[in-house]
């Protein structure tokens, strides 16, 4: 996946999120996670909640689509209540 992201949005991402950095979105598995837009995002731009794969672990990832780069706008890992409903997602829909 091609990324870029803002510097000090990376230091903020990794602060707030157990150290995960945006880079870490080159990993994701976007071609086999759940994705819906986020029409609770800013009018001027569309945003979109990714729920998928870094290697083994279940990440979200909000991102935004840029002169054809994904821009992670938020990285970290799901936590349990995700972790749950994706399961039962995955259970129900067969993906």
């Amino acid at each position: 996946m091609d990324i870029e992201f803002d510097p000090e949005k990376d230091a903020i991402n990794q602060a707030k999120h157990e150290g995960v950095s945006l880079a870490a979105a080159e990993g994701f598995d976007i071609d086999t996670a759940l994705v819906n837009y986020d029409d609770r995002a800013a009018p001027e731009e569309d945003r979109w909640v990714a729920v998928g794969f870094i290697d083994a672990v279940l990440h979200i990832l909000v991102f935004t689509e840029r002169n054809g780069r994904i821009r992670p706008i938020n990285l970290r890992k799901a936590e349990k209540p995700e972790v749950r409903r994706y399961e039962a997602h995955k259970a129900r829909y067969g993906f």
